[in-house]
């Protein structure tokens, strides 16, 4: 076997690869879950924040917000998995607010919060990876550590009314959803389901995942990019450099290099965007002078917003993150307008380690010899597919399932429907799905409309022939996790596919 550079006198540039379309930075994909998500995202936080104001105990709002965060896990899940992965992630969110009140009581918490912030960063995302959270990551976690850790001691000495703060916030949370739980419910029963619906709606969670060297390694990074970025937010002197640590977090949340990239130019463009925002917002607040409970709302409405957005669009979700962040900050302390000019300082800090990553993982598969000939997509000299089962560490996909996954992971619609006949037919846990159009209609809402990214495991031969079941682990702003799905190919193209457990 021979090998050569993959760096060739016309390919472009590592700067060129990294740098993300217009057509990608505008797109607007389809979420049929976003509405009532974001709903309840807003109903939850601003009925957890504003039970510390009619208390008169304002100064426990983080608390509340970190708390109510749980809502936003199990998007597009079935009911009962959607409230269990609410519960554990928010466990998670409960700890992650005491051990920020622990590093709290420190006169060193400025540098202290940093190795810590960044070491919980890796904790957290091997147990999203392990349990398949959705959405994936260790962002609110480390937001919750993070701000926790930034308060002065006064304020964390009251750690245990912040612990039940937390904990009542992730009450009120998960029975906002039971609540719109039994709304649906009530709603389905009323109409009779379509042929071939499933009785429930959203998927089933998957199976916890065993975790792999790469994850490891990947978790080993976000540590080290958090803490540069929390040491350097603090080096340069500027308020609130808690901000830096989530920036770099939310950057690299993304899977692959080029999403990771264009996450990376989201979050600086809807800053700059977020903080003209966040500019009016403080020009209508100080003129209006308004009562707690409306700057209590427009929290929440910031949040609906974030979440309308966040898996279709991810800089217009920044656009309404930015400014909630500093609403936050806002409620406890009065207002501050030099928190504005913090944030905008802080996401350059934050994405300044993310882009040297980048930028060195960019150079290294750049100018990284790969093999040529059958290993670098000429057909191989042999049917690897003859004795009818494969299971390899880089399993070997028949060319359409190539194309499925490889169109589906660089984001490219047209390829992906290409991949399949004219009269293909999708089933993805009840729901049906025919010819192309109904291939691109399941694209935009539960594929590459929500950033899936696809990871081979595993090829076995299918029930019939021309048939395969590839187990494939799909990360992004979707499903998440590990399973099968069942290829039948005709004229080398996708004829049907069936997604199940």
């Amino acid at each position: 076997m021979t090998v050569a550079a993959s760096k060739t006198p016309g390919s472009p540039s590592a700067v060129r690869r990294l740098t993300p379309g217009l057509h990608a930075l505008l797109a607007l994909r389809a979420d049929p879950h976003a509405p009532e998500a974001a709903v309840r995202a807003g109903v939850s936080v601003f009925l957890a924040v504003a039970g510390t104001a009619v208390v008169g105990r304002l100064d426990l709002s983080a608390y509340a917000v970190f708390g109510a965060f749980a809502t936003l896990y199990g998007r597009g899940l079935q009911v009962g998995d959607r409230l269990r992965m609410q519960l554990e992630a928010g466990a998670v969110l409960v700890t992650s607010t005491l051990l920020g009140s622990l590093v709290a009581f420190s006169a060193e918490r400025v540098w202290l919060e940093v190795p810590l912030t960044g070491c919980w960063a890796g904790v957290v995302l091997l147990a999203s990876r392990r349990r398949a959270w959705n959405p994936p990551g260790a962002l609110f976690p480390v937001f919750a550590l993070a701000a926790i850790a930034a308060q002065s001691p006064a304020r964390s000495s009251q750690w245990w009314q912040g612990l039940l703060t937390a904990t009542a916030a992730l009450t009120v949370a998960i029975t906002v959803n039971l609540a719109f739980c039994a709304i649906a419910c009530a709603s389905a029963v009323r109409r009779r389901p379509a042929r071939g619906e499933p009785a429930t709606s959203g998927v089933p969670r998957p199976a916890p995942v065993p975790l792999r060297r790469q994850d490891a390694t990947q978790a080993a990074v976000l540590a080290a990019v958090t803490t540069t970025a929390g040491f350097g937010a603090n080096v340069v002197g500027i308020g609130h450099p808690y901000w830096a640590m989530i920036t770099s977090v939310a950057a690299l949340a993304a899977s692959g290099t080029a999403r990771k990239t264009l996450r990376s130019v989201h979050r600086g463009l809807g800053s700059v965007a977020g903080a003209l925002l966040a500019v009016l917002l403080y020009q209508l607040l100080t003129t209006l002078h308004p009562p707690v409970l409306a700057v209590i709302g427009v929290v929440a409405l910031l949040q609906v917003g974030a979440e309308l957005f966040v898996t279709r669009n991810y800089g217009a979700a920044v656009v309404f993150v930015t400014p909630l962040a500093v609403v936050m900050t806002w409620l406890p302390d009065g207002l501050d307008r030099s928190a504005i000019h913090d944030r905008i300082v802080t996401t350059g800090v934050g994405l300044a380690p993310v882009a040297l990553v980048l930028l060195a993982v960019t150079l290294r598969h750049t100018w990284s010899p790969r093999p040529t000939g059958d290993a670098v997509g000429s057909a191989p000299s042999k049917d690897p597919y003859q004795e009818r089962r494969i299971h390899m560490s880089t399993p070997v996909l028949p060319a359409p399932v190539r194309t499925f996954v490889e169109a589906t992971n660089r984001g490219d619609s047209d390829a992906f429907a290409a991949a399949f006949t004219e009269d293909a037919y999708l089933n993805d846990w009840g729901r049906e799905f025919h010819g192309r159009d109904g291939v691109r209609a399941w694209d935009r809402t539960d594929n590459i409309g929500v950033q899936a990214h696809f990871e081979p495991r595993s090829v076995d031969p299918g029930p019939d022939p021309d048939s395969y079941v590839v187990t494939l682990t799909v990360t992004g702003n979707g499903y998440n996790g590990t399973g099968p799905m069942t290829f039948h190919l005709r004229d080398g193209l996708i004829a049907s596919l069936r997604i199940s457990g």
